[in-house]
């Protein structure tokens, strides 16, 4: 009897942890039931996609220019972002918002006043090396702050 106890206890917990993996995995969190099925087709899809060969250019593609928020730049990285996810079968699309973005008219200055006077550098030093670290589109640091509510 006692033997018989333990083999159907034990039965039952093989079958509860064999179950358990399966039951979570057909859940996603944030997702309802009739939309888990899109999801995983999605994620599968952008599980397929990745190559090192394709990573590098598209990281080559995205920063050969500065593109802040606003400009040209700005709208082809969009393009291009969008035009991608549409080739690997994703619905995508450009949305445009009307927002207030400062942009500094001279360089600011940024400097330590405490323990030692020290003037900052906020433009990115040139190296030769690196082509895009002179372009003249990049702007210096600076930080704007807005009450809220102006």
């Amino acid at each position: 009897m006692r033997q018989t106890r333990s083999a159907l206890a034990f039965a039952i917990i093989l079958v509860a942890s064999s179950v358990q993996p399966f039951a979570i995995a057909q859940t996603i969190d944030g997702f309802s039931v009739s939309r888990l099925q899109d999801e995983r087709r999605i994620e599968e899809q952008f599980r397929a996609v990745p190559a090192p060969g394709s990573a590098r250019e598209h990281l080559r593609r995205l920063t050969a220019e500065p593109h802040i928020a606003g400009t040209k730049e700005d709208y082809a990285t969009a393009v291009y972002v969008r035009d991608q996810m549409r080739l690997f079968g994703l619905p995508a699309e450009l949305k445009e918002y009307q927002v207030w973005l400062n942009y500094p008219k001279t360089d600011p200055i940024v400097e330590l006043i405490s323990a030692r006077r020290e003037r900052l550098t906020v433009r990115e030093a040139v190296l030769k090396e690196d082509p895009t670290s002179s372009n003249p589109k990049i702007t210096p640091l600076s930080m704007a702050i807005v009450r809220p509510g102006t």
